[in-house]
């Protein structure tokens, strides 16, 4: 617990927290892949079990689980530069509001 609250005084700041969330949705990648290739493996190898088909089943359920921790991967990256986009279209209507009037 204590560990917790040091890490969020390190992160005090709106940026600083923006870069946490960031590391956060990276840091999950990984074990979102993890766990897909696990489900999927022990999926087929159940099956393998129950329809005598070993290993065949269980290479299937690992190729899906790949195929799924992949698509994890892709969803995050996408996410990430529509983020990047956004954040570039602001900073670019910023220094637009600042040259039309530098009084502000």
């Amino acid at each position: 617990m204590a560990a917790a609250f040091e890490v969020r005084m390190l992160f005090r700041g709106p940026e600083q927290r923006k870069q946490l969330r960031q590391a956060q949705r990276v840091a999950s990648v990984g074990l979102e892949m993890a766990i897909a290739v696990v489900i999927g493996t022990l999926g087929g190898s159940w099956l393998d079990q129950r329809l005598g088909t070993r290993p065949w089943l269980a290479l299937l359920g690992i190729l899906f689980g790949v195929a799924a921790g992949v698509r994890g991967v892709l969803r995050v990256v996408q996410e990430h530069e529509r983020r990047m986009k956004k954040q570039a279209e602001r900073e670019r209507l910023h220094r637009a509001d600042e040259t039309r009037d530098p009084d502000r």
